[in-house]
């Protein structure tokens, strides 16, 4: 791929409010009567590195700045990860003080994302993630290579189509 710049420069959304959001539909998700699914620190990594594979490939444009990073277990957002960290396997709680700073078209978006993959457990999305080219060129590099926004829009232009 040449080395030419595609993917437009904005300011995007504050990936932590993306986060937050993330974590608030899980909370609201039921999987049983009074019981709600939640979110782990891995697997909102992998909700938002979809997130922002999709808003890529759609738009030409970021959905946050945050750079992704491949570990591991996969790509890692890791001002994300570090907040989380020392909830390990826990389920995410919102902020006391959450309250949503997304417009619709936000919402909707993230909305259908999170419809999209919330149904894959964690080590299916790890799975996935290990299986795309994107993840897998960076880690050949070494661990916490950064994964390029255009390699991700040119990959995943091919996967996410929108109407």
């Amino acid at each position: 791929m040449k080395n030419t710049k595609v993917v437009k420069k904005g300011e995007g959304i504050n990936v932590f409010d993306i986060a937050n959001y993330f974590i608030d539909i899980s909370l609201k998700n039921e999987i049983d009567e009074g019981v709600t699914e939640g979110i782990t620190n891995l697997r909102l990594q992998k909700i938002l590195y979809f997130s922002q594979c999709a808003y890529l490939s759609v738009n030409n444009e970021v959905l946050f700045t945050d750079e992704i990073e491949a570990w591991k277990y996969g790509p890692v957002i890791p001002s994300v990860y570090h907040k989380y960290k020392d909830c390990v396997n826990k389920i995410l709680e919102l902020p006391s003080d959450y309250t949503c700073s997304l417009n619709d078209e936000n919402k909707n978006f993230l909305n259908g994302i999170w419809e999209l993959f919330s149904k894959y457990s964690v080590n299916e999305l790890i799975h996935i993630t290990h299986n795309h080219t994107p993840w897998v060129e960076a880690y050949k590099k070494g661990a916490n290579t950064i994964i390029e926004k255009d390699t991700l829009k040119e990959y995943y232009k091919k996967i996410f189509k929108f109407q």
